[in-house]
């Protein structure tokens, strides 16, 4: 993925005559004194369907006297029209994503949307375990959307919910005994940049990962700062992402 803004440090790929569409590709990157290659059929893409819902953040703050407690919903627009970004990012035909809001999440959280040594991760265990529950009351009372169930979901949560991140994903990666491999979560304000990167963590069973710039362990929390590769990278592992600022 691109090291946004710099053309020398990104991958880029041009279209490719249909008639050259047939057989293998073989994939070379020279960096430094490091070379990696592959072989590759061409196959059939994958046609991806995602499901957005918004994710309602109560403030923790009592209502006035005499009044109900407000729920604070991410921006609809800034939801709408993230898809953009996502098929300018993907190596997709806009044809090839279906993206519809999943109307029917009503669970108000009222932590932040984070993730710290100090306090745990919210992130996890409020946004994703809920829209994981979801999922599953969805699938069980069959009330998905056109009654397809989705390859992917993904919550948006408002700028007004306190946060040290702009996405997390429910990548298998991170610990395969726990993680589903299908949801993920980002704040609305930081737009469909985030939608991507989240959401790229799980595209398939093994998703992609960030390249190796933290230890592993910070890695599988999505720690995304410092960005860009460390600077032995890629003698090391190579993880074919580059994490945003604040983000997993």
């Amino acid at each position: 993925m691109s090291q946004r803004g710099d053309l020398n440090k990104t991958l880029n790929f041009y279209t490719i005559p249909s008639n050259l569409l047939t057989g293998t590709v073989t994939f070379a990157a020279h960096i430094g004194n490091a070379t990696r290659s592959e072989t590759l059929p061409f196959v059939p893409g994958k046609k991806l369907r995602i499901a957005w819902v918004a994710m309602p953040y109560r403030p923790p703050q009592p209502p006035p006297p005499g009044s109900n407690p407000t729920d604070i919903l991410p921006s609809q627009d800034i939801a709408n029209k993230a898809i953009a970004d996502l098929i300018s990012l993907y190596p997709v035909a806009a044809g090839d994503v279906t993206y519809v809001f999943q109307p029917e999440f009503k669970q108000s959280i009222r932590l932040p949307f984070a993730c710290s040594s100090n306090d745990g991760c919210p992130a996890d265990t409020q946004y994703l375990r809920g829209l994981n529950d979801f999922w599953n009351r969805m699938s069980r009372e069959g009330k998905w959307v056109n009654g397809v169930r989705p390859d992917r979901l993904y919550g948006w949560v408002p700028e007004a919910a306190p946060r040290n991140i702009c996405g997390i994903a429910d990548a298998i990666w991170s610990n395969p005994q726990k993680r589903k491999g299908r949801v993920a979560a980002g704040i609305d304000s930081c737009g469909g940049e985030t939608l991507a990167h989240e959401l790229g963590h799980i595209l398939d069973d093994k998703g992609l990962r960030h390249t190796p710039n933290r230890p592993p362990e910070e890695d599988s929390r999505c720690a995304g700062v410092p960005e860009g590769p460390a600077g032995d990278y890629p003698s090391t592992r190579v993880y074919p992402w580059v994490p945003l600022e604040n983000g997993a």
